[in-house]
């Protein structure tokens, strides 16, 4: 697969799938609400993905759809920048909504 789908995989599991088993395993009440919080949250924190290179190859792909036809040097400028950007939103977290 090349680049990001409208329905983001990860590990060959939809993003939207992951949700789903979190949440019924509430719902069954196999979990209590703070775990399950704490699970979802997880999912979205980009903190634990700075050192995945397929996920940064992802989001340099969104950023650039021409991302891939870019020499190395231009790809690696992406690439920070992308990580910066992350970093970004890590830094800012505790002033959201």
């Amino acid at each position: 697969m090349s680049g990001v789908e409208d329905n983001a995989i990860i590990n060959n599991v939809t993003m939207e799938e992951k949700i789903f088993k979190i949440l019924l395993s509430y719902s069954a009440e196999s979990k209590d609400l703070e775990q399950t919080h704490r699970e979802l949250c997880d999912l979205f924190n980009v903190s634990d993905r700075f050192d995945d290179a397929k996920f940064i190859e992802n989001c340099c792909i969104s950023y650039r759809h021409d991302y891939g036809l870019l020499d190395e040097g231009t790809q690696g400028l992406i690439q920070a920048e992308v990580k910066e950007v992350m970093r970004a939103i890590k830094n800012n977290a505790p002033y959201g909504r």
